[in-house]
C-alpha cells in the first residue's frame, strides 16, 4: 500500500506549468511541522516535495498561495536522474490525488478537490511522469 496524508503550509506560491501533451503539472513544497514532544520542545518543519496534476494542480494554483494551510492525500514516488555534474540524484516526492483547503475559504471557493475532478487516467499520469522524470526540478 502506498498512501500518504499530510497537513502543512505552502512554502512558496505555487506555479503551474502546461505541458505540450495538454496536461498541467504543479510542483510545490509543503512545510509539515514535526510533533512537539518533551524531548523536542521546539520542533522544526519537514519540507516535502509534492506534485499535483491537471484539475488538482489548477485548483491549488488558483486558490492557494505561500503560507496557506492545506491537507493532501497521495502516494510516494521516487526516481533517479543524472545531475549536470554527472552524479546520480534521487528524488522523492508526493503525487497528490486530493487536496483540502484548511484555511478559511473565501466566498465561492471550492474547499476540496480530487484528481477525478478532471478525470486523469493512470496511463496519462504515467506518460506525463515519464516526461517529467527526464528533467530535474
Amino acid at each position: 500500500m502506498n498512501n500518504v496524508q499530510l497537513v502543512g503550509r505552502l512554502a512558496r506560491d505555487p506555479e503551474i506549468r502546461d505541458l505540450s501533451n495538454g496536461n498541467s503539472v504543479l510542483n510545490f513544497t509543503l512545510a509539515v511541522n514535526q510533533r512537539k514532544t518533551k524531548s523536542n520542545p521546539n520542533p522544526q518543519a519537514d519540507f516535502i516535495s509534492c506534485v499535483a496534476w491537471n484539475g488538482v494542480a489548477r485548483i491549488i494554483s488558483k486558490y492557494c498561495k505561500k503560507g496557506n494551510r492545506i491537507g493532501v492525500i497521495g502516494r510516494v514516488h521516487s526516481y533517479t536522474y543524472d545531475g549536470s555534474d554527472g552524479k546520480k540524484r534521487r528524488i522523492v516526492q508526493i503525487i497528490v490525488r486530493e487536496v483540502e483547503f484548511l484555511d478559511s475559504p473565501h466566498k465561492g471557493e471550492q474547499a476540496h478537490a480530487t484528481e477525478h475532478d478532471e478525470n486523469i487516467s493512470a496511463a496519462d499520469e504515467q506518460t506525463t511522469l515519464d516526461q517529467i522524470n527526464e528533467v530535474p526540478f
